[in-house]
């Protein structure tokens, strides 16, 4: 499954139209569109009619909405039983909070038929620069995000183009970023991106693995962070987000032995996706929790 987050207009749907266009025929795509409104609003819905591309409409932003996140849930395991894509494209709402995908994804109807392989935000040239500040899910959606496209490049210059780089990289130092007009962006590229190595989209192997959410006010010492990712990360497929320290909010990025870390210059609570086999999300939290206590 692909999450495909982004600010409201930013271009989600046109983005999810071009993946359509470019791999029409290729996969059975399941498409789940998510709305922040009472009913189904949007004057632009996917046509899907003679494609074989089934659509499951989620109203009131309840894809990741933790208020609705139960209704979610049913509705999408009973979707991908009934009609079994081979991929996923989930559009999420603009206003939603994209890191508590991983806890749709390890619920105990969900982990056996799904596995999240990325997390893709679009973010809108002309408005990101004010909507990260103003917005907390906007700026969320970038630091949680395995990529970024940013979309109607055409419409700044060079150096506004420059400006906003430095923008989103002090968001999210790891996370692949491309410049783009339409969402024109190379799908084979973009769709590669995988949370456990091996994957490819279409690929009949289900991995045994959960993904988790860590996410609490507590902080660590940068010791403690540390200590704490380097135990973790070698018996996990990836780890992903930001850590809250006694010295300032650090975006981490872990894979297999391999910890990255970067301070930032925002302020927050601590927000990680795990993914793994080898541990569960309690023994993360007693680990996180204990490492706060000294």
């Amino acid at each position: 499954m692909y999450i495909i987050s982004g600010f409201l207009g930013a271009g989600k749907t046109t983005f999810l139209k071009h993946i359509l266009d470019s791999m029409s025929g290729g996969l059975k795509i399941g498409i789940v569109q998510n709305e922040f409104a009472p009913v189904s609003a949007k004057g632009e819905e996917i046509d899907i009619e003679g494609t074989g591309y089934q659509t499951m409409h989620v109203n009131n932003g309840s894809v990741f909405c933790i208020c609705r996140l139960e209704h979610f849930t049913e509705n999408l395991a009973g979707f991908v039983s009934r009609h079994g894509p081979e991929m996923i494209l989930l559009e999420s709402s603009g206003l939603s909070d994209p890191s508590s995908v991983g806890e749709i994804v390890n619920d105990a109807r969900l982990r056996d038929i799904i596995s999240l392989r990325s997390i893709i935000c679009i973010a809108d040239a002309t408005s990101f620069s004010k909507s990260h500040k103003l917005v907390r899910y906007t700026r969320q959606q970038a630091i949680i995000a395995d990529q970024i496209i940013v979309n109607k490049t055409d419409r700044i210059d060079s150096a506004e183009r420059d400006k906003l780089k430095d923008e989103i990289r002090a968001l999210n130092p790891y996370a692949s970023v491309y410049f783009t007009t339409y969402c024109n962006v190379n799908t084979g590229k973009v769709l590669s991106g995988s949370i456990r190595p091996g994957l490819t989209p279409g690929s009949s192997y289900r991995p045994d693995v959960s993904s988790m959410v860590l996410r609490t006010a507590e902080q660590l010492s940068r010791d403690g962070m540390m200590e704490f990712l380097n135990e973790f990360s070698a018996k996990a497929y990836r780890i992903k987000g930001v850590v809250s320290t006694k010295e300032g909010l650090f975006s981490v990025q872990c894979t297999m032995n391999d910890v990255n870390t970067k301070l930032l210059k925002n302020i927050g609570i601590t927000e990680l996706i795990a993914i793994s086999d080898r541990f569960s999300l309690k023994e993360l939290r007693i680990a996180y929790k204990n490492l706060a206590k000294c």
